[in-house]
């Protein structure tokens, strides 16, 4: 069997001679070189899949490094990404400075076949291989201790919790349900999809405009009150926790109680929506969907009211030339910077408000700049007065600010029963 060939390695497998003499892209101190995994014979080996957009891959990091250190005659841990050594070089530096953490681990970067060899869907994905070249296990990072690492070297596997993917046939870019959807849907003109929750779908909102096959707009495992919330956003706006009242007696519809299983808890209160309209219709999707809810989900009123809130007001405090040059649109963040290229600022404010600030107030857009920009920074975007020194060479600043913005309010009906959450629990 070769990395190429379809078929995949099983627990117990041992692993092809191509996983041993196929020259793979190192990162090593910061340079990039080719080398197999020849070396690596007669070791305990753990493949780490992360990448530097996963949270919990970065937090996990220096404990990596200390197994190592711990284990260094007996183990290697490989660190392997799908991305980029020019992304994963910029990325290390930053995030040592932030832990004082050398990260010193060589890394296989633009990775492909370890990938296909080892398939998943979450990261961090860990791949156990013995001594003897053995798939031993696949598990999340939670097993990522000494104590597990002395078990793996004395054979003892009993307690190594098996980390299993749901590996679902699934395409946002296709209509739900259609093809390994439940069919291809050319000949489709319109149509709107409900369901209950689907395990193996990320939650999320998803649109997609066509000229030729009209406008989609799928939702992913969200609870009723979100999937309104989204409706009433009709793609400009975002309401979220900051700027919604949620007037229901029964908080659990739409937030997890903190001690119910996550996935229990999707299962009872999440669903699946979408809708496609032909072009002629696009300019009404938000409205056919609004209106769709509202019979779905009768028990809920909803209403826009202008509110003062206190807010993160994105400004500008002079007059500096960031109009684009043009160009590639691109819009790149992450914990220690951005890129704006070719494309609008409101994408900041959006991203600070979404990704990086949940937890501080309602971040909005208050600049005034209507053409696309060209804005690169270089600071930790959840410190606001480090973004603050960093924007001011462009004009730009955040202030706390009380600030009169939209605000959605979803009340419960009164004498209407949650009629779809009973159907739910009877069937």
């Amino acid at each position: 069997m070769t990395e190429t060939s379809r078929e995949v390695l099983k627990i117990g497998d041992k692993v092809p001679e191509s996983f041993w003499n196929t020259k793979r892209q190192f990162l090593i101190e910061g340079k990039s070189t080719d080398k197999s995994l020849e070396h690596l014979r007669g070791k305990l080996i753990v493949i780490d899949f992360w990448a530097t957009w996963c949270a919990p891959c970065v937090a996990m990091m220096p404990s990596m490094e200390n197994l190592q250190k711990q284990f260094s005659d007996e183990i290697q841990i490989l660190p392997v990404t799908a991305q980029l050594a020019d992304i994963v070089n910029g990325f290390l530096p930053l995030q040592e400075a932030k832990t004082g953490v050398k990260f010193n681990l060589p890394k296989i970067v633009s990775d492909r076949s370890l990938a296909a060899l080892f398939p998943h869907n979450v990261i961090p994905h860990l791949v156990w291989i013995d001594k003897q070249g053995i798939l031993r296990a696949t598990t999340g990072f939670e097993e990522a201790t000494s104590a597990k690492i002395k078990q793996m070297i004395t054979g003892d596997l009993k307690d190594l919790r098996t980390k299993t993917d749901v590996f679902l046939a699934f395409d946002k870019e296709k209509p739900l349900f259609m093809n390994e959807n439940g069919g291809d849907g050319r000949q489709m003109i319109f149509h709107s999809v409900l369901s209950a929750y689907v395990p193996g779908i990320h939650p999320g909102f998803n649109r997609n405009q066509d000229s030729l096959s009209g406008f989609k707009i799928l939702v992913r495992n969200n609870s009723a009150p979100k999937i309104l919330a989204y409706a009433f956003g009709e793609g400009k706006r975002e309401f979220n926790r900051k700027n919604t009242v949620y007037n229901i007696s029964d908080s659990s519809v739409f937030s997890r109680p903190k001690n119910e299983d996550v996935y229990e808890w999707m299962r009872k209160h999440t669903y699946c929506y979408e809708l496609v309209v032909p072009p002629h219709l696009s300019i009404k999707a938000y409205d056919i969907m609004k209106s769709e809810l509202k019979t779905l989900f009768p028990n809920y009123n909803c209403r826009i009211e202008k509110r003062k809130l206190n807010c993160l007001v994105l400004l500008r405090t002079k007059k500096v030339d960031m109009k684009s040059i043009g160009g590639e649109a691109i819009a790149g963040f992450n914990p220690f910077g951005f890129k704006i290229q070719n494309a609008n600022l409101s994408i900041l404010a959006l991203q600070l408000d979404m990704v990086y600030m949940q937890d501080a107030p309602l971040v909005l857009d208050k600049t005034g700049i209507d053409y696309n920009v060209d804005i690169e920074v270089k600071s930790s975007l959840k410190d606001r007065d480090e973004l603050n020194r960093n924007l001011e060479k462009y004009g730009l600043r955040l202030e706390e600010k009380k600030v009169f913005t939209q605000v959605l309010v979803i009340s419960e009906q009164e004498g209407r029963q949650n009629e779809m959450e009973k159907y739910r629990r009877t069937n």
